[in-house]
């Protein structure tokens, strides 16, 4: 934009060429030249420039998305690690598709907060250097400008903010709903066709996603205002910097070089300005996943990483043994003692929600908060947990089959 003035000042004024050239040797040689030919050069230079600055930018996109995919890829890895480090109990009081909408689509939301974030930072730096520049050129008029502008911004940002941020949360459990339904409906597709229940939880989702259409089509509508206010409140303006330019006296040359400077800096300013206050609606929204998220990633990591070899010989011993859930006041066991010898085969039976289960979970170190002691030949397994489990098999009563080879099913690892 800098370079508008002295480009129009050279065609509507032959003198301030010359002027220009004459202040270094080196350039006089260009006087030499056809003023045709040296305007031609001009348009050249001045095309080069745009073009120079294409690339840059191109660049600078590249490196924007380039950081926040990485980003974004090593949060996603980090909240995996924590969900797959935590005990059973976080496991049992969070439905699988909830974390698994937050590996993936949450990601992609916070992806959003994060360019816009960007973006906001990046306009808002280019439109103070814009008023600076402006400041410079005509104080009365950046004043006026920057006055309009901000309690324009000001009013629309206070008249939509707390809405955003309630479609924000409204999407983000919704979603949750969503994800949740369509896993439970897919897990029990053999029940649901046996007993015709498949318009049930078809008319389940459409419920939902009723209710998310109408949170993407309002949010959506109010992301798209500030494309068309902000070219109403532009022309408002520039009506306003005529009108105090005609009542100023200044003469007709500079009113039109101001004019050519403000509708190049229009051009440039009023897009900035509206990608300004959709990064600001865009970060409202997706806040809370960012939130959400950032709380998950706090969680600690229940990795335990002592492998302190000992010995299966004798006997595991259960001693003094009592459980309950957390939140609960009934004791799954009580004071619960009993000893199984190394090679002897034993079956645990009794009715449903006795704990069964339980027991297993216990034994195979799934639950370490409990009082009483899980022993190995009298060395207790909770100091060691990673050396117990490389010394013990586990069969669940329901058992997850890989979309893989039987080979990888049975390793569970990639190197054989």
């Amino acid at each position: 934009i800098g370079l508008i003035i002295p480009f129009i000042k050279i065609f509507i004024d032959e003198s301030f060429l010359i002027s220009i050239i004459n202040k270094s040797e080196y350039f006089k040689f260009i006087l030499n030249y056809e003023k045709t030919t040296i305007l031609i050069l001009i348009i050249v230079l001045f095309t080069s420039i745009f073009i120079l600055k294409f690339f840059c930018l191109t660049i600078i996109s590249y490196k924007k998305f380039y950081f926040i995919n990485e980003l974004i890829k090593s949060r996603t890895l980090s909240l995996y690690k924590v969900y797959l480090n935590q005990d059973i109990f976080f496991h049992n009081d969070n439905h699988s598709s909830s974390l698994v909408k937050n590996l993936i689509n949450e990601m992609f939301c916070l992806s959003a907060f994060y360019n816009a974030l960007i973006i906001f930072l990046a306009e808002v730096l280019f439109t103070v250097l814009i008023f600076v520049f402006l400041l410079f050129f005509d104080p009365l008029i950046t004043v006026v400008t920057l006055i309009i502008s901000f309690f324009t911004v000001l009013i629309f940002q206070a008249l939509i903010k707390n809405r955003v941020f309630i479609w924000g949360n409204e999407r983000q459990e919704i979603q949750a709903e969503m994800m949740k339904e369509i896993t439970e409906a897919l897990s029990a597709i053999k029940e649901l066709i046996i007993f015709k229940k498949i318009n049930y939880f078809r008319k389940r989702l459409k419920i939902l996603y009723d209710k998310k259409f109408k949170v993407d089509v309002k949010f959506s509508t109010y992301n798209d205002i500030p494309k068309n206010f902000i070219e109403l409140i532009g022309l408002f303006i520039f009506c306003v910097l005529i009108t105090i330019m005609f009542y100023r006296g200044d003469e007709k040359e500079t009113i039109f070089l101001n004019l050519a400077v403000l509708a190049a800096v229009t051009f440039k300013v009023l897009p900035s300005i509206s990608r300004i206050m959709n990064a600001v609606q865009q970060i409202q929204f997706h806040y809370p996943v960012f939130n959400l998220l950032h709380r998950q990633l706090k969680i600690n990591i229940k990795d335990n990483l002592s492998f302190e070899s000992f010995d299966f010989i004798k006997k595991i011993e259960i001693r003094a043994l009592s459980f309950k859930y957390p939140n609960t006041k009934k004791y799954i066991f009580k004071d619960l003692s009993f000893t199984i010898n190394k090679g002897e085969l034993i079956g645990i039976h009794g009715e449903s929600g006795t704990g069964k289960s339980t027991l297993i979970y216990l034994i195979s170190g799934f639950i370490n908060k409990f009082s009483g002691k899980i022993l190995c030949d009298n060395y207790n397994i909770l100091n060691s947990i990673e050396c117990w489990r490389s010394k013990i098999g586990y069969l669940a009563q329901s058992f997850h089959v890989l979309d893989d080879t039987l080979l990888n099913n049975i390793l569970l690892n990639d190197k054989m």
